[in-house]
């Protein structure tokens, strides 16, 4: 059957009755079919060659942060870093005819074109309109969910995390006020909140962080260990100064709190920071990936479960006893502070006996002149060529920091081993 042709591809885009929009670099909307144009109630004159937030402003009167602004955050996602970006159950209130604004939820999907360059030169952005589904459901699943005892625990995190809060941010504005945004000092603060790894009994743990050049960074890893998991955790915070190392003790403190409150999966961990960074009003933004190992004997005598879920955080690496390495495939979630109704999943991995996971932060592997891909590919190589020399557990941090990055590094790296001993 020959291929189909340009007039019938168009046909088919302008047959989907999905809403369907696409805009390019710089968020200027370049083509809608009829679905979207009859959701928003325009016509693709009305539309075409116009930035989207020009004709789709904020309501004045919507509570909290920006919703444009979320939005826009999502979109320059999928542009700046070529991989789909989602929002669930989102709002965004649009203009109605008498000008007013109506409420609205949406779930969006951002998901990228690239062109001839590896660079993202389109956005297909689809929507779906959820408003109706959301109400219906929210009555019900608040009575199904919330329990006097659960409320409680609610109660009692959010104090211990308001005042934790409250501390680091004291500490946050004494040290830019007496120290001067010193980076040096910054640093030396930075590293001392990465906790000392804990001696696991069943796992070997090493960890390298290494600072940037001319810079203060948000990255950090962190390991709790509790009687029945071991929950492992690497995060990035979103810039590069001292509240970004403030933030991240922000974080890390109440991931661990959350942690130890309940021994749960990686996705309601995730889920329940995301109710916290906002019900808080911390502006900030992170990726992360959060880990929880088990041991499985009723599978094989010396086997590990590690459970993922990431939020907006790039794969680990598994390396076989056999020195096979690979990229662990961990559905993408969104980043950590844009929506606090986010939908994580968990993916289990199993580590035979000898097997070891490589967790990192994107400084290892992004590059401003090389798509994300080309990173991952490298990375995979240098720990191949690491094995294929003998490079101990002890030294592997260390050894695939250098390679990647050498000495100068333009932004911060903190690079996480865990290994099944044989």
């Amino acid at each position: 059957m020959p291929p189909i042709s340009p007039d019938r591809l168009a046909d088919v885009f302008d047959a989907t009755p999905v809403a369907l929009l696409v805009f390019d670099r710089d968020l200027t909307m370049v083509h809608a079919n009829p679905a979207y144009l009859q959701a928003v109630g325009m016509e693709l004159e009305d539309i075409a060659g116009r930035n989207v937030f020009d004709v789709f402003g904020d309501d004045p009167e919507a509570p909290g942060p920006s919703q444009a602004q979320s939005l826009k955050n999502v979109m320059m996602g999928a542009i700046e870093h070529g991989r789909t970006q989602r929002l669930q159950e989102y709002p965004y209130n649009i203009p109605n005819a008498s000008g007013a604004f109506d409420r609205r939820l949406w779930n969006v999907v951002e998901v990228p074109l690239m062109g001839a360059d590896g660079r993202a030169d389109l956005v297909v952005h689809y929507t779906e309109d959820v408003t109706e589904l959301v109400d219906a459901r929210a009555a019900r699943v608040l009575a199904d969910t919330i329990s006097e005892g659960l409320q409680l625990q609610v109660d009692e995190a959010q104090d211990a995390l308001r005042l934790r809060a409250a501390e680091l941010e004291t500490v946050n504005r004494q040290l830019a006020e007496a120290l001067a945004h010193d980076r040096s000092i910054a640093a030396t603060l930075q590293t001392a909140l990465l906790s000392a790894l804990p001696e696991v009994e069943h796992l070997g743990l090493v960890a390298s962080y290494r600072p940037a050049v001319d810079q203060v960074g948000g990255d950090w890893y962190d390991v709790i260990d509790l009687p029945t998991a071991t929950t492992i955790v690497i995060g990035d915070v979103l810039g590069h100064d001292t509240r970004a190392a403030a933030s991240m003790g922000q974080l890390k403190s109440m991931l661990r709190v959350l942690t130890w409150m309940e021994d749960t999966s990686p996705a309601s961990v995730l889920r329940r920071l995301d109710l916290a960074v906002l019900g808080l009003r911390l502006e900030v933004m992170a990726s992360a990936l959060v880990g929880r190992v088990t041991r499985v004997p009723e599978v094989s005598p010396g086997m590990l479960a590690m459970s993922w879920s990431s939020a907006g955080h790039p794969p680990p690496l598994l390396i076989h006893p056999g020195g096979e390495v690979e990229l662990i495939e961990v559905p993408d979630g969104l980043l950590l502070g844009v929506q606090h109704r986010v939908g994580r999943t968990d993916t289990t991995t199993l580590l035979e006996p000898g097997a070891r996971v490589l967790l990192y932060t994107d400084g290892l592997v992004e590059r401003r002149d090389e798509p994300l891909d080309a990173g991952l590919a490298r990375l995979t190589q240098v720990v191949g060529d690491c094995l294929r020399e003998q490079v101990s557990t002890a030294d592997l941090t260390e050894a695939v920091i250098d390679r990647m990055v050498g000495s100068a590094a333009d932004d911060d790296i903190a690079v996480l081993v865990v290994e099944n001993p044989a």
